[in-house]
């Protein structure tokens, strides 16, 4: 198989999008951790005290994000099932074929 083959292979594999998007978001979470640790000391001062948070706040704040995308994610993918039940059951055995 030469290399195209493969490319294409794994590109047209389940998994290859949510990899990307898995890669890019550790690498979006390097750099923003990045830029938090080098930039704020710097700006400090000149920000002001609101803007700034503790660190339980902050952990009740990502809490709340993640329990939320867990929520979005359970939906679509429950409406998504309901989805493919109600085709299959609606015609013939054949048309499982072409999904």
């Amino acid at each position: 198989m030469n290399r195209t083959q493969v490319w294409v292979r794994i590109r047209d594999s389940f998994w290859f999008l949510p990899a990307v998007y898995s890669l890019l978001a550790l690498i979006m979470v390097t750099i923003v951790n990045g830029l938090d640790t080098w930039l704020v000391p710097l700006i400090q001062d000149s920000m002001p005290f609101f803007f700034f948070m503790e660190k339980s706040v902050a952990q009740a704040m990502c809490g709340s994000l993640i329990t939320s995308i867990l929520t979005m994610t359970t939906i679509s993918f429950s409406t998504i099932l309901v989805v493919l039940t109600t085709y299959t059951t609606q015609f013939s055995p054949r048309t499982l074929q072409t999904l």
